[in-house]
């Protein structure tokens, strides 16, 4: 009977002592919140980062159209330095996997578009002819619209570092369009010799 009174009073010696003992619980602590505090971490630069690729494409695209208005004709040299000083409006990202659109959209009398002329970067052009959708507000009969689209496939930067080189992340596709008339004439005529324009 003595026995196990006394292996009982060992017993809740050692359990108060080690309830008593504070050694290590920043340790524990640590181990349990770090986990999280960087997958937010993460989080909030992956979101920061997007939000300036979709920043930079904005702005892109509205110099695709911005430059493509300002001219009364258009050539292949033209759309060649055009979408190159488009790439670098988006750097520091990556421009090898973005595509670019502008067409010139006809609007008849009754407020429908249709493809004027249309150039890519990808091979991604509108056919000429096609009907083209333009917001409300935009379809004023008898007059024309250069229409820039933007397509950029982001990937996160933490998911390309040699680190995490075998996770496996689908990219994000981040689109953008902008709007503008021509700026010196009705139209922009689309050129592919001085006496071949349409």
């Amino acid at each position: 009977m003595t026995l196990s009174i006394t292996r009982t009073a060992a017993q809740r010696r050692l359990t108060k002592r080690f309830v008593s003992d504070c050694r290590g619980v920043a340790m524990i602590e640590f181990a349990l919140i770090a986990p999280v505090m960087l997958v937010m971490m993460l989080g909030m630069m992956w979101g920061a980062d997007i939000m300036q690729a979709n920043r930079h494409l904005t702005y892109a695209a509205g110099t695709l159209a911005d430059l493509s208005s300002q001219e009364k004709k258009l050539f292949n040299e033209d759309f060649t330095e055009i979408f190159l000083a488009v790439e670098e409006t988006l750097k520091p990202f990556d421009y090898g996997n973005l595509k670019m659109i502008v067409t010139s959209v006809e609007i008849d009398e009754d407020g429908e578009g249709t493809v004027h002329w249309s150039e890519s970067n990808a091979g991604l052009d509108h056919s000429h002819g096609s009907t083209f959708k333009l917001p409300n507000g935009l379809n004023e009969p008898n007059t024309t619209v250069i229409v820039a689209e933007m397509s950029y496939d982001y990937e996160a930067p933490i998911m390309t570092s040699p680190l995490t080189k075998n996770v496996s992340m689908d990219s994000m596709t981040i689109k953008d369009e902008f709007f503008v008339r021509p700026r010196r004439s009705n139209k922009v005529e689309r050129c592919y010799s001085e006496k071949n324009c349409i």
